[in-house]
């Protein structure tokens, strides 16, 4: 998380437990991170990385102008082909 932040570069993770208590002490700790996308491994399975690799890119194109700065989102997929 530190190292992603200090690259500004959003961490994409399948582990949203770990991460979840992550950010929480953060938090705490007034740490700011780069931001975060958690992907839910039932919708995208690990060996489909094309399928995860479209729902980022719609993201980012959903969100061009957002803050990623503290900001935590879940990954969806737009329709069935996503």
């Amino acid at each position: 998380m530190v190292t992603s932040t200090r690259e500004q570069r959003i961490l994409v993770t399948a582990d949203r437990s770990t991460v979840t208590d992550l950010l929480g002490a953060l938090w705490q700790a007034d740490f700011h991170h780069a931001g975060v996308i958690f992907v839910d491994p039932e919708r995208f399975p690990h060996r489909d990385i094309g399928r995860v690799a479209r729902a980022i890119l719609n993201v980012e194109q959903t969100m061009q102008e957002a803050h990623w700065t503290d900001l935590a989102v879940t990954l969806v997929a737009v329709d069935p082909t996503v």
